[in-house]
């Protein structure tokens, strides 16, 4: 019987101690998923912010994107009217020669 009780005060020893290390390897579970929680949380904030930020930048350079093509419509449509004005001008140039003999030709016919 002594032998017997030896054994079994051996062996609720060891449940006590088996036990004392499950609660405090839960204890240290627990903090740990309340940490993993928060860091979990803060990343979660993180990614939203810079969601949020990247979207920002986004409709910003949208919206840059749509003024420049506004603005080379605009100077395509400059360009247009000089060139067109450009013909016109050398056009006028090529008669230049005629013109100034003629000119020339009409002052002479008065004198």
């Amino acid at each position: 019987i002594t032998e017997a009780n030896k054994h079994l005060h051996l062996l609720y020893d060891r449940v006590s101690e088996l036990e004392k290390t499950t609660e405090e390897q839960s204890t240290l579970l627990s903090r740990k998923e309340e940490e993993h929680q928060e860091q979990l949380a803060t990343l979660l904030a993180l990614k939203e912010s810079e969601s949020y930020d990247l979207n920002q930048r986004l409709d910003s350079s949208e919206r840059l994107v749509h003024d420049l093509h506004q603005q080379i419509e605009e100077k395509n449509r400059l360009i247009n009217r000089l060139q067109q004005k450009a013909d016109v001008l050398t056009e006028i140039f090529a008669y230049k020669p005629m013109l100034e003999k003629m000119l020339l030709t009409m002052t002479y016919g008065r004198e």
